[in-house]
């Protein structure tokens, strides 16, 4: 999957859907070892809203990570654990 100038080597037959009604997908960091995906999503442009989840490719289970009934919301970078987003 190219991201920028970087490809992260990932592929998968398998399609998920984020939970909640959602416009837009905005920006995302794998984790360390690939196995987990943190994402922004958002609704807009009368009244932003947004939310951050995780998804945990093995199990396919989304976490909720943030939410925002004021904001749009982004996901900055995932290293050693630290997932670091606002």
């Amino acid at each position: 999957m190219p991201v920028g100038d970087a490809t992260v080597p990932f592929s998968t037959d398998t399609v998920w859907t984020a939970p909640g009604t959602w416009d837009f997908g905005g920006s995302f960091a794998f984790n360390d070892t690939d196995s987990q995906i943190a994402f922004a999503v958002g609704t807009g442009p009368d009244v932003e809203t947004g939310a951050i989840y995780v998804l945990d490719f093995a199990s396919g289970e989304f976490v909720p990570r943030d939410e925002s009934n004021s904001t749009l919301l982004y996901v900055e970078s995932w290293t050693n654990d630290n997932l670091i987003t606002k």
